[in-house]
């Protein structure tokens, strides 16, 4: 990756003039500069568009038109991003410090990652009745115990941590719209099955996160439900393959202990006897 990567920061809006302006200011008070927006607005009707043109110096990209969904619109911004690595970051949302992509970027340098995720600052906003109750007030979430696809299929993580290098989407494709609400985290399983080991945790906080979207949302809580139920059977391989391989590799090492002599399986396991004598 080169010294200075180019990052894309894909911003989704519909109608989000109140709270755009945030969003865009923590992105360009960022003491990295090698960073473009890629602005993918559902047709808003309010001043959406006119927010995005006022950071006009950071806009690499710009359209207004009707999508599919969110996450239509997202894939939308990665056909249009021209970074080595793209994040994506929501509207309501911002960036928690202005040296955090400097970070992110000193991490892939250093590492060498596919994929950089950290932590994440939630609010939760007081005039919606959200799902992830453990959340509600302020509070740092973070996400060190993320390890592999196991790890994520079991518990997720917000888009809004993880910086990928465009080689994932590239190998992994896009968002699946079959998951209206958890195409992210389908996706992320399937990036980190392919990263593998090249995925390197930051221990900074990434973002403020705004809980109270599709995913926390007690509103789409039945839909919630089936769209997990539908991607653990779709996934649940990363869960049995690793307990077979687990269990084979023990029947093997019995097996081949049956066969042992007389003599080796003293030598193996003749020092149990000594511990039950002197005991």
């Amino acid at each position: 990756m080169n010294k200075q990567p180019l990052i894309s920061i894909i911003v989704v809006t519909k109608n989000s003039a109140s709270t755009l302006g945030e969003t865009l200011k923590s992105i360009k008070a960022q003491t990295y500069k090698n960073v473009e927006v890629i602005a993918i607005d559902g047709a808003s009707t309010d001043n959406t568009v006119q927010v995005f043109k006022k950071y006009n110096d950071i806009l690499g990209y710009l359209v207004s038109e009707p999508d599919k969904g969110v996450y239509d619109a997202m894939n939308k911004g990665i056909k249009a991003a021209k970074g080595d690595i793209i994040y994506f970051l929501n509207s309501n949302d911002s960036l928690y410090s202005n040296d955090v992509l400097q970070k992110v970027v000193y991490e892939f340098i250093r590492t060498k990652a596919l994929i950089v995720y950290g932590d994440i600052y939630f609010q939760a906003p007081k005039d919606k009745k959200i799902v992830c109750t453990d959340y509600e007030g302020n509070r740092v979430f973070k996400y060190s115990h993320i390890k592999d696809a196991r790890d994520i299929l079991n518990c997720g993580i917000c888009h809004q941590v993880v910086f990928y290098s465009k080689q994932i989407f590239d190998k992994v494709g896009l968002y699946d719209l079959s998951y209206p609400i958890y195409a992210d985290h389908e996706l992320n399983i399937r990036a980190w099955r392919f990263a593998r080991k090249r995925v390197s945790y930051l221990p900074e906080i990434i973002a403020n996160f705004e809980l109270g979207g599709l995913s926390t949302n007690a509103a789409y809580a039945e839909k919630q439900n089936k769209e997990h139920i539908a991607i653990a059977k779709k996934y649940r391989k990363i869960e049995l393959i690793p307990q077979v391989k687990r269990y084979y590799l023990l029947g093997i090492l019995i097996w081949k202990i049956t066969q042992f002599d007389k003599t080796r399986r003293y030598y193996l396991f003749g020092f149990l006897q000594v511990f039950k004598i002197r005991g």
